[in-house]
């Protein structure tokens, strides 16, 4: 269970289908940070990426939510500098609004959370399904690569390749917009499966481990997350993308500190 990240005088803050929503003012400057990695000097393109992650984060999160009302479950949705959560819970106005934002979640069975925390990436990947389906309805093309072509590329994450009806010269912000949108929505989305915490994956690792072992199921999850962490972070470091490199390595020691943790202190569920 996250807590809720710290509030500021300039959050956004705005109800969606019924959801309440705070964009923290640092998702701003993170999004502006990543966007702009890529050199590009193009204020409009920037402009247009930010608002593509953005929206990707805000749909992921919009499937937790949408799965969690579907088992009358109350949530909120915070967008904040490390990325987006879908909180059980009214959404509390300030930090000092204790009413609402000490409210107690209802109990989830196994399936129900397992199912919650899969909504999110899934929601992304129709997202993605209906970008493909734009492109290929308009007269482009989509195609998966193979693993020969993925190696080859040297580009991480990407294993497609798309062509639009539409001159790449003239329109090749569309083109990079496009690609991020199923950059976002396709790959992270399956990196947010690997079963990792406090990724989606790691979330449903857990639910899966408990089912099997109530007591040392979440000893058995944080050493999964242990073990996969270290190897993504090692792939990362050594495919030339520090970034992913030292995510999953913090998210690697985190789980190993919890372990630590759960070992001095008993191990078994801490619920």
């Amino acid at each position: 269970m996250f807590s809720e990240p710290f509030h500021t005088p300039y959050d956004l803050r705005f109800v969606l289908f019924g959801i309440p929503i705070r964009i923290q003012v640092l998702f701003w400057l993170v999004a502006l940070v990543l966007c702009a990695n890529g050199g590009t000097f193009d204020a409009g393109l920037i402009l247009l990426l930010i608002l593509v992650l953005f929206f990707s984060l805000l749909v992921h999160e919009l499937g937790h939510s949408f799965m969690m009302r579907r088992y009358g479950i109350r949530s909120h949705i915070v967008l904040y500098w490390l990325g987006g959560l879908a909180i059980p819970g009214s959404a509390s106005s300030s930090p000092w609004d204790v009413s609402s934002s000490w409210e107690r979640p209802q109990r989830r069975s196994p399936w129900q959370q397992i199912a919650i925390s899969f909504a999110g990436p899934a929601a992304g990947f129709i997202l993605a399904a209906l970008t493909i389906l734009l492109i290929v309805g308009t007269g482009g093309q989509f195609q998966l690569l193979s693993p020969e072509e993925i190696f080859s590329s040297g580009v991480f994450g990407g294993f497609w390749r798309f062509g639009l009806s539409l001159d790449y010269d003239k329109y090749q912000n569309l083109y990079l917009t496009i690609n991020y949108l199923l950059y976002f929505n396709i790959f992270w989305g399956l990196v947010n499966l690997l079963p990792v915490f406090p990724l989606d994956g790691g979330q449903i690792a857990r639910e899966i481990f408990l089912m099997t072992d109530p007591w040392e199921g979440v000893a058995k999850s944080l050493m999964t997350s242990m073990i996969v962490g270290g190897v993504v972070s090692l792939a990362g470091f050594m495919s030339g993308q520090p970034f992913v490199g030292f995510l999953f390595l913090s998210l690697a020691y985190s789980s190993y500190a919890a372990w630590q943790q759960m070992r001095h202190g008993g191990g078994g569920r801490p619920w």
